[in-house]
């Protein structure tokens, strides 16, 4: 999803925009959400658990609805919080990008056993149309994210090199 490149938008106002956006989202303000995107608004994450990089193996959600459903499910189990997000709209405002390092906690049932702290850190792509949001990009450190979410150490180089080739690894 582009944006119309005809259409300029202050740049200030799509910063303020992402900024109130960023806010909602970790506060899980759904209506406030609901605000800020817009019906046809699509979010992805450029990289893929196989391995497979390109925009066909993006991760992605489709629509308002969509991607509410996502929000309410994630929200309710992981809180999220941005460490001084770094917020620059492009000269147009049509695009606004976000450097931000990211602190998940998980789970976030009191019952369960003590949280567990996910930091990575994440560039967003955010797309504007019509003072609502259309699109969302995400890229984060896949290796941080594999460590994180296998429970395993990188491997050693001695690992690696056992693997050969990379002509020769078996998928």
């Amino acid at each position: 999803m582009d944006n119309d490149s005809s259409v300029s938008n202050d740049p200030q106002v799509s910063k303020k925009l992402v900024s109130d956006y960023l806010r909602a989202f970790v506060s899980a303000d759904y209506e406030r959400l609901t605000e800020l995107v817009s019906e046809d608004f699509v979010i992805s994450w450029r990289y893929n658990v196989s391995g497979k990089v390109g925009r066909e193996a993006a991760r992605r959600i489709e629509g308002r609805d969509a991607y509410l459903a996502y929000a309410r499910d994630g929200l309710t189990t992981v809180r999220y919080s941005y460490d001084d997000p770094v917020i620059r709209p492009v000269a147009d405002g049509s695009s606004v990008y976000v450097e931000t390092m990211a602190t998940l906690l998980l789970p976030f049932d009191p019952q369960e056993a003590p949280e567990i702290e996910y930091h990575n850190e994440f560039v967003y792509r955010f797309d504007i149309r019509d003072g609502q949001l259309t699109q969302q990009i995400g890229w984060h450190n896949p290796v941080a994210a594999m460590v994180f979410h296998t429970d395993r150490d990188l491997p050693t180089k001695d690992e690696i090199r056992a693997l050969g080739e990379p002509g020769q690894w078996q998928g």
